[in-house]
C-alpha cells in the first residue's frame, strides 16, 4: 500500500489547532460538541483531500452486518430516539479511531501527535491539581471516595502521559528535561486520584515493551478469560461488604466489587454496584430467546432494573433507576446489544490488533504505545465503560488510529523495500 503523504506547513497548523480545540472541548466542556467537530473535520479531510478509505471487506461486512441487525431490531422493538443514542455510542469509537488513521496520511510521522496528545494531557493534569493543592488538607482528611467525588477522577491521560515521557524520552518529542517535569506532574496526580486501575495500567504499560509474541498471546488470552469469568453471575448468595475507608482497603475490596451475584442488603448493592448490575443483565441476558442470544437485543435495548441508586460514594442522594442503557461492564452491553456474535466478533478485532501490533518489531515505541491502547481498552471497557465512555475518549482512540495506521504503513514499506531486493 503506497501512500502519498499531503505535507504543508499551513495545513498541519491549521489542523493541529483545530484537532487541539476539539480534544479540549471533549475533555473539558461537550462531548457532543466534540463529536459535531471532529466529525465535520475529517469529512472536510476526506473531500479536499480525496483520501481513498481502504478497510478490511471482511471486517466491513461482519461490523455492517451487526450495525444493520442492531438498528433493525431496535428500532422494531423500541423507540428511534433511544436506537439512535446507541449508534452514536457505538459509531463514535470506530470514527475517532479511523479519523486518525487519516490524518496520519496528512503528517506522515507520529511525532506532531504525540506532542499535541502531551500537551492535552499536561492541560488535564494542571486542571486537575490545581484546586487539590489549594485545599490539599482533604487529601489527608477524606477518604478516596469522599476526594474523588469533591475533586474529579482524573484521566487516564496522566498514566498515558507516563508511558509516552518514558517510550519517547529520547526520540526528540521534546526536550529531556520538559519530559521529566511531565512525568513528575503525571505522577503527583496519580497519586492523588488514588486509581486502581490507573496504577494497574502502568504495570501493564512498563509489560508491553517485552517483545515476545507468545507472553503477549498469553496475556490477551489471560484478560479475557478473567473479564468472562467476571462476568458470569454466580448462582450462591451471600452477604458481602467491602470496607473503603482508604485506598489500601479500596484495593483489596476490587474483586467484592465485580463479583456478579444477588446481593442481599442495599448497602452492599451501593458498594458493589458494578457486581450488582452485571448480575441483573446476565440473568436478563439468560432468559432471552436462542435468537436474541445470538444478535442481541438491538441498539435501544436496556437492562431493566429497581432499585434507589445514590449519586455516588458520599453523595447521599438518591435516584430511583427503572433501567439501564449502559453499564460499566461494557462487554455485557456488547453482549446484550449486539449478542454472542458481536461479542466474539469484538475478541477477534482486538486479537487482530494485537497480531498487528506484534508483527513489527524494529521500532519498540510504536508498537508498545499500540500495546498500551490495546491493554487498557480492553481492561477500561471491563472496569468503567472504556470504548463506551461518555467523554474523554476521543483522544485516546484518534492516537490509537494515528499511531496504529503508522504501524501499518512502515510494515507495508519495510516488506515492500524486502521484495524489491
Amino acid at each position: 500500500m503506497n501512500i502519498s503523504f499531503r505535507k504543508s506547513k499551513l495545513r498541519l497548523f491549521v489542523i493541529s489547532m483545530l484537532l487541539c480545540v476539539t480534544f479540549i472541548t471533549d475533555n473539558f466542556f461537550s462531548s457532543e460538541f466534540a463529536f459535531v467537530l471532529f466529525s465535520v473535520i475529517i469529512l472536510s479531510l476526506v473531500m479536499f483531500n480525496g483520501f481513498k478509505v481502504r478497510l478490511n471487506p471482511q471486517l466491513v461486512v461482519i461490523f455492517a452486518t451487526f450495525f444493520c441487525l442492531g438498528i433493525i431490531i431496535g428500532i422494531i422493538e423500541f423507540d428511534l430516539k433511544r436506537s439512535v443514542k446507541d449508534i452514536w455510542y457505538f459509531g463514535r469509537p470506530i470514527l475517532y479511531f479511523l479519523g486518525g488513521a487519516l490524518v496520519f496520511r496528512i503528517y506522515g510521522n507520529s511525532l506532531p501527535v504525540l506532542k499535541l496528545f502531551l500537551f492535552i494531557a499536561i492541560i488535564s493534569a494542571a486542571e486537575y491539581l490545581i484546586p487539590v493543592v489549594i485545599s490539599f488538607d482533604d487529601f489527608l482528611n477524606l477518604g478516596p471516595d469522599d476526594f474523588r467525588d469533591k475533586y474529579g477522577k482524573g484521566s487516564a491521560l496522566f498514566t498515558f502521559g507516563i508511558a509516552f515521557c518514558f517510550y519517547y524520552y529520547d526520540k526528540g518529542v521534546l526536550g529531556k528535561k520538559t519530559l521529566f517535569l511531565f512525568i513528575l506532574i503525571f505522577g503527583f496526580s496519580l497519586f492523588l486520584i488514588q486509581s486502581r486501575l490507573s496504577i494497574l495500567m502502568l504495570l501493564f504499560f512498563l509489560l508491553a515493551k517485552v517483545r515476545s509474541k507468545l507472553y503477549h498471546n498469553l496475556i490477551f488470552v489471560l484478560l479475557f478469560s478473567i473479564i468472562i469469568l467476571f462476568s458470569i453471575p454466580k448462582s450462591t448468595v451471600e452477604p458481602v461488604f467491602s470496607e473503603r475507608q482508604n485506598f489500601v482497603s479500596k484495593t483489596f475490596s476490587s474483586l467484592n466489587e465485580l463479583r456478579p451475584q444477588k446481593y442481599i442488603f442495599d448497602r452492599d448493592i451501593h458498594t458493589n454496584w458494578r457486581g450488582h448490575e452485571t448480575y441483573v443483565a446476565m440473568t436478563q441476558f439468560y432468559s432471552n430467546s436462542l435468537f436474541f442470544k445470538m444478535v442481541g437485543g438491538g441498539f435501544g435495548s436496556t437492562v431493566y432494573i429497581d432499585f434507589e441508586k445514590r449519586g455516588g460514594a458520599g453523595d447521599l442522594s438518591e435516584t430511583r433507576l427503572s433501567q439501564l442503557d449502559w453499564l460499566h461492564n461494557g462487554y455485557v452491553t456488547i453482549l446484550l446489544k449486539t449478542g454472542l456474535l458481536g461479542f466474539i466478533a469484538y475478541i477477534v478485532l482486538c486479537f487482530k490488533i494485537l497480531a498487528r501490533c506484534r508483527q513489527y518489531q524494529l521500532d519498540g515505541a510504536l508498537s508498545s504505545t499500540c500495546l498500551c491502547f490495546l491493554y487498557y481498552f480492553i481492561v477500561s471497557t471491563f472496569l468503567i465503560g472504556g470504548l463506551f465512555a461518555k467523554s474523554g475518549t476521543m483522544i485516546l482512540l484518534f492516537t490509537f488510529g494515528f499511531i496504529f495506521e503508522n504501524l501499518k504503513w512502515m510494515i507495508n514499506e519495510d516488506f515492500t523495500r524486502t521484495s524489491k531486493r
